[in-house]
């Protein structure tokens, strides 16, 4: 593909119908073809009312929470009748880091193998690793709450692979490419999707699809590996990792201001069985449709990631029982266990003072006590909707035009495996449905070597981005459903795959994210407002933003790269 190639606006195929909104859409396709497959249907002589009570009569109540982050502490910021009291201590420090996700342990990561060790960690959490944290069950299986693996890392992705090599995953380099700890690799089977009432190999739908559709899927995956392959007029990759490393040829950069959708209808794909699999694609990674993500950035899922390894294909992950949180523990290991303190709800940053320092009051929510703390420099590793509410340089300026997609993520412990076969059980490490609200579940003890007995307690993470309404108001939905209105959801997604799983259900407990990542929606990535993020803010530069929000995509790449970036300024910047 040339960059002439590249359209501006879609260029729709000679047949090609308007673009359709893909709900009107997959409903009127999906229902119609797999209903009765996928749903079931009633016997004629049963009434609605009695199928009800049947239902009712085999519910049981499982236990569990509801979890989530902390915030009510958090929403103290924007409550205009709170009044802190008064700092009763003051300090000062060199640097000081606000957020303990994968961003801001990144940035301390860095400065600790540097050797610079005069900063402080600060976290609202009880613990760090933001959407990157894990649990575990009674059985003493871990869980991740959020991101579950590591694509492997591409030519540009050092800052990865440098964690990969020191934690041991990268065992050595082969022809100059990575060899990687083959018990890291996620094993075979890996993906599978329920269609049809029955399994396939491969998230790709495949059973039952139309001659005609299978050609399209073709045809789409033929023109995203022209764009993994196509470099931009400036001389750099037109989608890798981290992004702010891609091409800024205009041509690239006009996808951005269309959604996924309107390119992909003037390019002339329609079929449904295609767009679901899109549509997944975009709610997996940006917890946001095809109709509202920036074609960029969908075309960015497919084209940004190009792993190199000696022993693994291109598009192979990592992966790991605890999911993410295991690359955030790997970092922690560098870093003093003093410089960092979590349960510290930053209140007010100050603007850069004449020293070129900043101040900034910090809530103990332990003791309620308030310390000011006179900074040198400041790593804001926080969202930027809390950047809007304690950074004194945002008031008066319009809001940052980024929004945030909630999520539900369920630990399930079962008795026994989903995949009962006879005494053994072989589970895939991710197993999808066809249409419905849910990305289906990853089977947490996938990693473990060799069949296990099917009669073992078992443990799987179910996930949903909560699309299905604007933000604001999916966010109020979830806070006010019950455990036990989320646990029949789960139950009876599950029981569509495996009839028969809600008797082996032992505990379900559900964190909700109400904003778990900025979503890449058409025109934001490449916005003035989203490259001013990159900027160090002050005369003196004495402020970076580092999270995965400065590059708008929610990726580990893309947090770890921003937090390495800011480490790095004021590791050469004069006076710290």
């Amino acid at each position: 593909m040339s960059n002439d190639e590249i359209a501006l606006a879609p260029t729709p195929a000679p047949d090609a119908e308007p673009p359709k909104k893909f709900d009107t859409l997959s409903r009127r396709s999906f229902l119609a073809t797999f209903g009765a497959a996928v749903l079931g249907s009633a016997a004629p002589d049963i009434g609605s009312a009695v199928l009800n009570q049947l239902r009712e009569a085999t519910r049981r109540k499982v236990p569990g929470e509801l979890l989530g982050p902390s915030h009510r502490a958090g929403h103290l910021l924007r409550d205009p009748g709170y009044i802190p009291p008064a700092a009763t201590r003051h300090s000062e420090v060199e640097l000081l880091i606000i957020g303990g996700g994968a961003s801001g342990i990144a940035a301390a990561w860095r400065l600790s193998k540097r050797g610079f060790k005069h900063f402080r960690l600060l976290e609202l959490e009880p613990e760090t690793g933001g959407n990157s944290r894990a649990g575990t069950n009674r059985h003493g299986i871990r869980n991740p709450w959020g991101a579950h693996y590591l694509p492997l890392p591409g030519r540009d992705s050092h800052y990865v692979r440098e964690l990969l090599e020191e934690a041991g995953a990268i065992r050595g380099y082969q022809d100059g490419l990575p060899l990687y700890d083959e018990t890291l690799l996620c094993r075979d089977p890996d993906e599978r999707l329920f269609i049809h009432g029955r399994w396939q190999e491969g998230l790709i739908p495949e059973l039952g699809i139309p001659q005609a559709e299978r050609t399209e899927i073709r045809r789409f995956l033929a023109e995203m590996e022209s764009f993994r392959n196509l470099v931009g007029k400036d001389g750099k990759p037109a989608f890798t990792l981290p992004m702010h490393l891609s091409s800024q040829d205009p041509a690239l950069l006009a996808l951005d201001r269309m959604s996924f959708l309107e390119w992909l209808g003037g390019r002339g794909y329609h079929a449904p069985s295609l767009l679901w699999y899109l549509n997944y694609g975009t709610r997996d990674d940006y917890g946001t449709r095809i109709e509202e993500v920036s074609a960029w950035a969908g075309i960015h899922y497919f084209a940004g990631r190009k792993g190199l390894a000696a022993n693994a294909e291109s598009d192979d992950v990592l992966t790991w029982p605890e999911g993410n949180d295991w690359l955030i523990q790997q970092m922690l290991r560098k870093i003093p266990s003093g410089a960092i303190e979590t349960g510290k709800l930053v209140l007010h940053i100050t603007r850069e003072q004449d020293d070129g320092s900043r101040g900034v009051d910090v809530l103990d929510l332990e003791t309620h006590a308030v310390e000011h703390i006179q900074a040198r420099g400041v790593i804001f590793a926080a969202p930027q909707f809390a950047a809007a509410r304690v950074l004194e340089d945002l008031k008066g300026t319009p809001p940052h035009p980024g929004t945030y997609a909630p999520w539900a993520v369920a630990a399930v412990s079962l008795a026994r495996s989903p995949d009962q076969k006879g005494l053994l059980a072989e589970s895939h490490w991710d197993s999808v449905p066809f249409g419905g609200a849910s990305l289906g579940y990853i089977s947490n003890r996938h990693q473990e070597p060799g069949l296990r007995s099917a009669r073992e307690p078992d443990s799987i993470t179910w996930y949903r981005p909560l699309d299905h309404l604007p933000p604001r108001e999916a966010r109020r939905w979830a806070q006010e459903r019950s455990h036990e209105e989320w646990s029949e959801e789960i139950l009876t997604d599950l029981a569509r795959m495996h009839p028969g799983v809600r008797n082996d259900v032992e505990r379900i407990d559900i964190w909700i994210w109400g904003h778990a990542m900025m979503r890449p929606v058409k025109g934001l990535l490449w916005s003035t407002e989203q490259r001013d993020l990159r900027t160090p803010r002050g005369a003196r530069q004495s402020l970076m933003f580092a999270h995965s929000d400065v590059s708008g995509l929610s990726l580990f790449e893309e947090a770890q790269a921003a937090g390495v970036i800011a480490a790095d300024h004021f590791l050469t910047r004069g006076g710290i």
